[in-house]
């Protein structure tokens, strides 16, 4: 196998872009980002499930949030996962150049024109919240899934909420679009059966 060669096929799409690691230990990814820096990226972000054991990324190298698993356990935690695919969740989050003292929390409601603030005693759709991080600051839009219809895509809606709090709060965001769906069930892709999309890079 020529290395070289496949080296030089990823230079232009790791080189000074930012790359987000999801997943594993924090331990764990030291190597991924120095692959990648190596490559000439920019800063990763490394988003880990727990410390690990071994050497961290260098601090130079990335940024990283550990968020702690519940799991007693590798058993109780595919049988956490298999219990969450019964009654899906989610919600966009963003670390954003804001530096809040504090988390504040603010309720969100969802009508036929969107997003909006909910007025004072109004039953919540979904929940904002902003507070400080390791990043600097953080956006996140947490909706209820009890109150939310199933099926439709979230994304147009997070990017909504995003820019109604970057309204707000001036967080610096602009202005966002989702990613445009290319491909539905039982839909064949260009190109006997291979896409012809081009990934997109922050």
């Amino acid at each position: 196998m020529n290395v070289s060669y496949y080296r030089q096929l990823l230079l232009p799409i790791v080189r000074d872009h930012t790359w987000v690691i999801f997943g594993g230990t924090l331990a764990s990814s030291a190597a991924r980002v120095r692959d990648l820096r190596e490559l000439g990226a920019g800063r990763c972000l490394v988003i880990a499930f727990g410390s690990g054991t071994g050497s961290k990324p260098a601090a130079e190298d990335a940024d990283w949030l550990v968020v702690e698993q519940t799991a007693v356990d590798i058993v109780d935690a595919f049988r956490q996962q298999k219990a969450a695919d019964t009654r899906r969740s989610g919600g966009p989050w963003t670390a954003v150049n804001l530096r809040r003292p504090e988390a504040e929390h603010f309720s969100l409601r969802r009508g036929q024109n969107g997003w909006r603030w909910s007025a004072r005693g109004e039953p919540a759709d979904g929940r904002l919240e902003i507070g400080p991080s390791a990043l600097g600051g953080f956006l996140r839009f947490t909706p209820d899934p009890a109150r939310r219809p199933a099926g439709s895509s979230l994304a147009p809606e997070a990017a909504q909420v995003l820019m109604l709090a970057d309204g707000r709060f001036g967080a610096g965001l602009g202005r966002l679009q989702a990613a445009r769906e290319v491909r539905h069930a039982g839909q064949r892709a260009p190109s006997e059966g291979r896409s012809n999309q081009s990934p997109s890079h922050t």
